[in-house]
């Protein structure tokens, strides 16, 4: 169907004319009785839906506010707790690596490597690859 079909033709001046004076002659129709009834029914549901909608919310903020409350009333003690493991050895602070020893550990590449590598015919269909076989590693 090109644009042409699919075009409505206005109506000329004289059949305007003509459709309003008839609108406004004829005497107008009642709708339905029935209408009426299903017109106040679909209101009803969606004034339902928003109100559980509502009750839902008030529910779901209501449960947070609780969690907020016992977090902040366990926090206290989870600090003692802590103090007690360490001054039981159960966690030693010379096993921690610093943010250096970590990085020394693996080779940086600077920006202008980065580029290069990116800028490299085939570099985005080899991450393709990469990234669809992580994928499929996944989800076998």
């Amino acid at each position: 169907m090109t644009d042409l079909d699919r075009t409505i033709e206005y109506l000329s001046d004289d059949d305007h004319n003509e459709l309003i004076i008839n609108i406004e002659n004829e005497p107008q129709i009642q709708a339905p009785s029935y209408i009426d009834r299903n017109v106040i029914s679909i209101v009803e549901t969606a004034e339902r839906r928003k109100v559980l909608n509502f009750r839902l919310y008030c529910a779901r903020v209501g449960f947070a506010v609780a969690v907020a409350i016992l977090f902040v009333c366990i926090v206290p003690l989870v600090s003692n707790l802590k103090s007690d493991i360490l001054s039981n050895g159960y966690f030693a602070e010379e096993s921690l690596d610093s943010k250096e020893d970590v990085l020394a550990l693996k080779p940086v590449k600077t920006k202008q490597e980065v580029m290069k590598e990116v800028n490299d015919p085939g570099y985005f269909e080899k991450t393709e690859i990469s990234i669809r076989s992580h994928i499929d590693d996944l989800l076998k």
